[in-house]
């Protein structure tokens, strides 16, 4: 559940739909995940909200196996979200 406020600016004048940056936070949980997204990689919006989430939820930290989990689950999750 999305509990946090994010407040970002378009790349292209114009397009406040499309935004690739993401802030995931839980509710009674004092981990955040944060990704700010490649412009140029296809479907980058997709990856970096999947990853700010799995960030979070699974604790990750760099270097550890939970980060190795959370890449795992948001690379499945990112692919299960784009229309092939």
């Amino acid at each position: 559940m999305l509990v946090s406020r994010g407040l970002s600016h378009p790349k292209e004048f114009g397009i406040s739909d499309y935004n690739e940056d993401a802030l995931y936070n839980e509710q009674d949980s004092s981990w955040f995940g944060i990704s700010d997204g490649v412009g140029s990689a296809l479907f980058s919006d997709i990856w970096s909200r999947e990853l700010s989430q799995a960030v979070c939820q699974l604790k990750a930290v760099p270097g550890e196996p939970s980060f190795d989990a959370a890449m795992t689950a948001a690379r499945q999750q990112w692919h299960s979200k784009i229309d092939w």
